[in-house]
């Protein structure tokens, strides 16, 4: 694939991802289902932690950041019958000296709210379970802001067993943040996925809603959690 400056292109077997980094096209498929989605940032790329740097405690340090806001267009093939979709896409790029095999775990919110908010928020557990690093990003229109531990908090409101793995998950969370309170729900209860045959892991990975209250004013939205419980990798 040609590559013009300041450009990328990505490619294998039916999955590729091409553009430029605020303007990319991707495209995948598996058997009977094939997406093609045009991402177009609205807001500029926002670094987490320090200058893009954060600390995940036992986990070590990652390099981090994300696109909170892009605008998405696009084709989804549902064997043969093609389907116009529109929405809104976060894209989180994370990398860096992370011990994966130490046995802690964390919860990973992306919040995408009403009001025009964005929230990142980090939760790492040690091998006990124990809440002992978290870290957050809020995302304003303008500008955003570093939250620290002592700015955020997460309580699980329920739990889930996976039937096909055994894997106990939090399921549905209160979320603390300056100025307001937000409770989190999953669409599904059961959004697991089993990577242990490609790359060794299980994760909870799935969409949810979002309600609450920030600065006195109702607020609803969306959100993407990830949970690794620890011990699991």
């Amino acid at each position: 694939v040609p590559v013009e400056r300041d450009s990328f292109a990505l490619s294998t077997g039916p999955w590729s991802m091409h553009g430029t980094g605020t303007d990319d096209v991707l495209r995948a498929g598996v058997a009977g289902y094939s997406v093609r989605l045009r991402l177009q940032a609205t807001r500029p790329a926002v670094l987490h932690g320090r200058r893009g740097v954060v600390d995940l405690g036992p986990l070590g340090t990652s390099s981090y950041y994300s696109f909170t806001s892009l605008r998405t267009t696009g084709t989804l093939v549902d064997h043969g019958t093609p389907v116009a979709v529109t929405g809104k896409s976060w894209m989180d790029h994370e990398w860096g000296a992370i011990d994966l095999f130490g046995g802690a775990g964390w919860d990973w919110f992306s919040l995408q709210l009403s009001d025009g908010r964005q929230y990142m928020l980090y939760f790492v557990r040690d091998a006990s379970g124990e809440v002992v690093q978290a870290l957050g990003t809020e995302v304003g229109p303008r500008c955003s802001t570093s939250l620290t531990g002592a700015m955020v908090a997460e309580r699980a409101l329920g739990s889930w067993t996976s039937p096909a793995t055994g894997i106990r998950y939090s399921s549905g969370w209160a979320l603390s943040v300056p100025g307001g309170h937000l409770v989190v729900t999953p669409d599904m209860v059961d959004q697991e996925l089993d990577l242990a045959a490609s790359q060794g892991s299980v994760y909870w990975e799935g969409d949810s809603s979002v309600s609450g209250v920030i600065a006195g004013e109702p607020v609803h939205g969306v959100a993407y959690v990830e949970l690794n419980p620890p011990g699991r990798l």
